[in-house]
């Protein structure tokens, strides 16, 4: 097998560097579409923290980087904080902290190492992976992207590891898919890795249901995926043209006041709902 190229400068990039970076992510693709002046309140809005996104970064780091994730994550202690016992339990937890690890309770600790458990038994990264690195290129057109997948193995497949509540059957997996845009972020990823390596085979989805912890693995391709590469060279062109022309439209600009009268799947034009 061919060595695996090196990994680009950009690989230790903080994620402040990477944010502050002019060029369209997955997300910034994803707010594109619905308005370029999404996408500016997007690029501009301070981002929080939330729970579901600390957790969601612990389970990528417990999947693709186990040694970090013991530095990076704490699990709370289960104690009473309202009795003296329960009180010293925890301040010697918080005493034992490293400098900028996050606590995780105990049931949302719990979870993540399960998800860890159940995806590494059936796939891990392997050798020489590109593990969450932080990517940046051009288009053929010059639009600037970038992006992080979670893994690029070694022979070249993009993976990225989701969870989901609506089944990991193909039938729901498709929706979610499709609900999710995770289509438009195989197309953009693949482009994006392509400007750093000639050996990228595709992309591929790691899906996690998250009740049972049953693990399926999708591989985004075909007419999925050319909607998908569709989706992006229409953000990446408005993305040029609102640059070009230093404005960004509203919704409303864009589209008008549009009429809704029928219903998605509907065979009948003008459907009404009645109450």
């Amino acid at each position: 097998m061919p060595a695996t190229p090196t990994k680009p400068d950009t690989a230790n990039l903080s994620r402040a560097d990477y944010d502050q970076e002019d060029a369209l992510s997955f997300t910034g693709l994803k707010e594109l579409l619905k308005s370029p002046a999404h996408y500016q309140h997007f690029r501009t809005a301070v981002k929080e923290e939330t729970k579901a996104l600390i957790i969601g970064a612990a389970t990528h780091s417990a999947v693709l980087t186990p040694d970090l994730f013991k530095d990076a994550y704490a699990m709370a202690p289960e104690c009473d904080r309202r009795t003296t016992e329960g009180k010293a339990v925890w301040k010697a937890a918080q005493d034992a902290l490293k400098p900028g690890q996050k606590v995780l309770s105990f049931d949302d600790y719990q979870h993540v190492m399960d998800i860890a458990d159940a995806v590494t038994k059936i796939w891990q990264p392997g050798p020489d992976a590109w593990n969450e690195t932080p990517l940046f290129g051009k288009t053929e057109h010059g639009t600037p992207i970038k992006g992080i997948p979670d893994c690029i193995t070694a022979d070249g497949w993009i993976y990225d590891l989701k969870t989901s509540s609506d089944g990991i059957d193909e039938r729901s997996a498709l929706r979610t898919i499709l609900n999710w845009k995770y289509h438009l972020q195989a197309a953009h990823y693949v482009r994006l890795a392509q400007c750093h390596r000639g050996d990228i085979q595709g992309h591929r989805i790691i899906l996690v249901e998250k009740d049972s912890l049953q693990v399926a693995i999708y591989e985004i391709a075909g007419e999925v995926l050319q909607a998908g590469r569709d989706e992006c060279q229409r953000a990446y062109k408005l993305f040029d043209d609102c640059r070009a022309d230093g404005y960004w439209p509203t919704l409303l600009e864009r589209q008008g006041i549009l009429r809704l009268d029928t219903l998605p799947g509907s065979k009948a034009k003008g459907a009404t709902i009645s109450f």
